[in-house]
């Protein structure tokens, strides 16, 4: 059964390594256990904590993996996201849990398509707009 992780932040030293790091790609097949388990860890860190997204880095590891909660069905996994379309300009405000307590003004586009694995390894494209592109960029 998955636990609830604790989300590392940048006031502890020793987690801006892995916060600031470019994160690696998973292999689907050769790390199909690890890849299982930070989902789960992922989806039930975003239930207990009433989040949004969340990444792997945000929970200790170093991968391309991230999580949305769209709230209209289940929690979306995104496996080594690819952004292949962007299109417009807009300011978002951001707060990030690995940041607490500040907010920033990030320029994002306002339309994107992105293109990503699925937990089986099938490759997936979905565009989105608005709030949803603000997220799926941050």
């Amino acid at each position: 059964m998955a636990e609830c992780k604790k989300i590392l932040t940048v006031d502890e030293e020793q987690n801006i390594d892995i916060l600031t790091q470019h994160s690696v790609e998973i292999d689907t097949v050769k790390e199909s256990t690890l890849m299982r388990q930070i989902i789960s860890e992922l989806k039930k860190t975003i239930k207990e904590n009433n989040l949004t997204a969340l990444s792997a880095p945000a929970i200790g590891y170093n991968k391309r993996i991230f999580c949305v909660d769209f709230k209209d069905s289940e929690i979306k996994t995104f496996i080594n996201p690819i952004l292949v379309q962007m299109k417009g300009l807009g300011l978002s405000r951001e707060c990030c849990q690995s940041i607490p307590g500040k907010s920033f003004i990030r320029p994002r586009n306002t339309d994107v398509t992105i293109m990503y694995q699925r937990p089986l390894g099938q490759i997936e494209t979905r565009q989105v707009a608005g709030l949803a592109a603000y997220v799926l960029q941050h």
